[in-house]
């Protein structure tokens, strides 16, 4: 269980039986031992299934309890450690304030240490407490030297069961009579510090301050402001759990004067943290895995923008020219495009070559990358003779056989044929014997023969007659 700020929380690793310890803050009265009254110590006694029922199980005090310290003004519970604060108490000087730890010993609790400010001066207030583990948070929203209730907030981080001051924290825009520091609220390494009397939005109109914890360092992160904050608004109760914040105006005016309202706040990534979606991050932009400060051509590849160093921008976060990162330059004829300064270049371009020697290079078409395949002009001479429609083709001599004279031409690979050249196309040329002519000796020979064997007969038949 923890109680942080004043507000309740059980821890989520109940077990079985339940032992819950509840500090009641019994108020600031006076009582009649002159002291103010102290906190409560509450034990829940029961078992699951049981009806609970709260016992008083101590009452605590400060070891150096004195009147008007108004111990118990402001309390924080975590785990077994209880921290209480003094706004008025006894410090380093009249109303500087204390807070008070305390740690179970032998079933009951006692005080381990009373913290007081570095720095503590008259009037301080420091007492408004929040505890998260080894770390506590102690505000003091009165005067800081001669300023006048600008406000300061102490953290203490404990070590060995020894609590030490970790470091100052003060509003970035630290005036007079803010009262930074009343209340705080610590969830983690994220501070939650109010300061009701701010006047963004008019006087005493409020607002809230986060802290968050590196190493050990603290920074300022965001400050908070109501919407629709007004004077006198009182804007600035604080507390928090994992990525959800509230913060309370409680004099605020919807619903009637001093009717009060709370806002809720919700984390969202800055600018440059890791993303996935849009709605993780405040700019309602994610892209290249990062929150960016717009769409950035919605991630479109081919634009050559970009918001992660990774993608090829110059920082995370913005977007703005890549560099090195693949792009798209719709130039099918270059097999490697890469942005360069926000430009798409293309680089390792298709090499054509020709198909054989009656075929030119051809060139190549950008939307399919393919090469085209024209053809060399016709008579353009090849291995075998010249090109004619993209053939290699031979050419014959100009000789015939007439008279079994030689032909002066011819001697080629194809002989007797020439190339018309309205078709392209071979034809039988002088060069060649006609088939007709040895068609004719053929059946003149057969004429020959079969007259010859004709007057054989005539000559037998007339021996025997």
């Amino acid at each position: 269980m923890a109680i942080k700020g004043g507000s309740v929380r059980f821890n989520r690793n109940s077990s079985y039986r339940h032992v819950a310890v509840l500090v009641v803050v019994a108020g600031a009265a006076v009582g009649a031992a002159g002291c103010s009254d102290a906190p409560h110590r509450l034990e829940r006694v029961g078992v699951a299934t049981a009806q609970f029922t709260w016992v008083e199980q101590q009452k605590l005090l400060a070891s150096n309890g004195a009147a008007s310290a108004y111990f118990g003004i402001s309390v924080s519970l975590d785990g077994d450690t209880a921290l209480v604060g003094a706004y008025r108490g006894a410090g380093l000087s009249e109303g500087t304030g204390s807070a008070y730890v305390f740690v179970p010993v032998g079933g009951v609790f006692s005080e381990q240490q009373k913290l007081l400010a570095s720095d503590g001066a008259a009037d301080d207030h420091f007492g408004f407490v929040s505890l998260d583990g080894d770390t506590a948070l102690v505000g003091a929203p009165g005067p800081i030297a001669t300023d006048n209730h600008c406000g300061a907030v102490y953290v203490f981080v404990r070590n060995g069961g020894v609590w030490t001051e970790q470091q100052k924290l003060t509003a970035s825009d630290a005036a007079p009579v803010h009262q930074f520091g009343a209340p705080v609220f610590l969830d983690g390494d994220t501070a939650f510090v109010g300061d009701t009397g701010h006047d963004d939005n008019g006087y005493a109109s409020g607002s809230a301050h986060v802290f968050v914890r590196s190493g050990t360092v603290w920074t300022e992160q965001q400050k908070l402001l109501a919407s629709d904050g007004a004077p006198w608004d009182g804007f600035g109760l604080v507390a928090a759990d994992g990525n959800t914040a509230l913060v309370g105006a409680y004099r605020d005016g919807d619903l009637g004067m001093n009717s009060g309202s709370v806002y809720v706040f919700v984390l969202q990534k800055s600018n440059g943290d890791p993303c996935t979606v849009g709605a993780e991050c405040a700019s309602g932009f994610c892209v290249d895995g990062v929150c960016c400060d717009s769409d950035c051509g919605g991630g479109d590849t081919a634009d050559c923008l970009a918001c992660s160093i990774a993608a090829g921008a110059q920082t995370d976060g913005a977007c703005g020219p890549s560099t090195g990162n693949p792009c798209d330059d719709a130039d099918d004829c270059t097999q490697v495009d890469v942005c360069q300064s926000g430009v798409c270049s293309g680089s390792k371009p298709v090499q054509c070559t020709a198909q054989d020697e009656c075929h030119d290079v051809g060139n190549c078409d950008p939307q399919t990358g393919a090469c085209d395949d024209p053809e060399m002009p016709d008579g353009t001479p090849c291995a075998n003779g010249t090109c004619h429609g993209g053939v290699c083709v031979g050419e014959g001599g100009s000789g015939g056989m007439g008279g079994g004279a030689a032909g002066t031409g011819g001697g080629t690979s194809n002989p007797g044929y020439t190339i018309d050249q309205s078709c392209g196309c071979r034809v039988p040329g002088s060069g060649r014997p006609s088939p007709w002519g040895a068609l004719a000796l053929v059946g003149l020979g057969l004429t020959v023969v079969s007259r010859r064997r004709e007057r054989r007969w005539h000559a037998r038949r007339a021996v025997v007659g």
